[in-house]
């Protein structure tokens, strides 16, 4: 675009800016060694079923792993799963839900991981079966 006398400089620069970024074609987002670079929105999923992964494992290891030694010592490790274990399902469930709220392309896994993560949470789980007992 050409210099006019009532713009500016400033304003030509802007201006050829604009219309060099509307011609350009776009790329695809490429990460390092030339590989796809995940989404935002993947990357935030992927680590939330990570959590929601390590919080399963971390209740299936309380109950069955923690079977061998003292009764003190079987407690200990059976309550270290269980903490850990619900501080990992807490922290899938977060992401799941600000995943939920911020990005619309993973909506529905979003929403999954949240029902599945609370579902699995000791917990709740714990709560629940106290619950029916009394």
């Amino acid at each position: 675009m050409a210099h006019t006398d009532k713009q500016s400089d400033w304003e030509t620069m802007w201006d050829e800016a604009t219309n060099d970024a509307r011609t350009e074609t776009p790329r695809k987002r490429r990460g390092k060694n030339g590989r796809r670079a995940l989404l935002p929105s993947t990357k935030m999923l992927v680590i939330a079923t990570g959590f929601w992964i390590a919080a399963v494992l971390l209740i299936v290891l309380g109950f069955v792993a923690g079977n061998t030694g003292t009764n003190s010592s079987i407690l200990a490790f059976f309550l270290v799963c269980l903490v850990v274990s619900s501080i990992a399902g807490a922290f899938a469930s977060f992401l799941a839900l600000f995943g939920l709220f911020k990005y619309r392309r993973r909506k529905i896994l979003n929403l999954l991981l949240l029902i599945i993560s609370v579902a699995t949470n000791p917990l709740i789980l714990i709560m629940l079966a106290t619950s029916a007992i009394a």
